[in-house]
């Protein structure tokens, strides 16, 4: 017998509308890790599970889906490419651009180690309290090219939730992004649950309010309609929401401008 997890998947799939079919969708998840040794590194709390969740909706409305993914313990079910420090996620998703939509789900790490050493740095070498020299990492968002894909992205904040998102959104030219207060126990990081509002460069906020990342838990009824990534792709969704510049490439007409709002 069939695993029936992937009963329920292809199941889901037949009674989803299949607004994404001929899209093509890049997701980033999870954490990056940034090397101070062959032992130890920088990274964060991110799971991946929201980034993983959004691939997965996004598969399911008919989408040709890339997951470009940190380290993390889960298993994705669309084409994926697994990194795992920052450089290394801006070259992938380089590679993979232009596309209909770009979600940057990823927790990408701001600093790495200045040095990176061959072999694994001893205490005694490092002494009590130990100095570690710090870059900034590449700003992955800010380095890609702009203008033939719809660019959505994440800020994970603990305060002044609105204003930091809202400033994300202006100095990195998204046409949209999603705010997640990860203030509260048991939302945001590496949890199951998240509640995050999404606001547009017109300044439409929608609120999702808490819901879950796990698709799987959108298939009973009690909680299909608290499934945070298929609410996030709806928003995604709009008749002829194809970015100009990649239907004027295919050869196709386009019948709308792109412009903000039409999410």
């Amino acid at each position: 017998m069939a695993d029936p997890l992937a009963i329920a998947d292809a199941t889901e799939a037949l009674l989803l509308p299949q607004d994404f079919v001929g899209k093509r969708v890049i997701v980033s998840a999870g954490p990056t890790r940034e090397a101070l040794d062959p032992v130890r590194f920088i990274s964060n709390r991110s799971s991946g599970k929201m980034g993983f969740a959004l691939a997965h909706a996004a598969k399911q409305r008919g989408a040709e889906v890339t997951l470009v993914h940190g380290p993390v313990a889960l298993t994705p079910k669309t084409n994926a490419i697994a990194v795992n420090s920052a450089q290394e996620m801006l070259d992938a998703l380089k590679r993979l651009l232009p596309a209909d939509v770009l979600i940057m789900a990823a927790a990408v790490a701001d600093y790495a180690p200045a040095t990176v050493s061959a072999s694994k740095l001893k205490k005694t070498t490092l002494g009590a309290t130990p100095s570690i020299a710090l870059q900034q990492t590449p700003d992955v968002v800010a380095s890609l090219p702009k203008g033939q894909t719809l660019f959505v992205g994440f800020a994970a904040e603990t305060n002044d939730v609105d204003q930091n998102a809202n400033k994300k959104l202006t100095q990195k030219g998204l046409d949209l992004i999603v705010a997640n207060d990860i203030s509260q126990p048991g939302i945001g990081m590496d949890a199951d649950d998240t509640m995050c509002a999404s606001s547009d460069k017109n300044g439409l906020v929608k609120d999702s309010g808490r819901a879950s990342k796990d698709p799987h838990r959108a298939h009973h009824p009690r909680h299909r309609r608290q499934h945070q990534a298929l609410k996030l792709v709806r928003r995604l969704t709009v008749a002829g929401a194809r970015s100009p510049a990649l239907d004027q490439h295919r050869g196709r007409a386009h019948p709308t401008p792109l412009a903000p709002g039409w999410w």
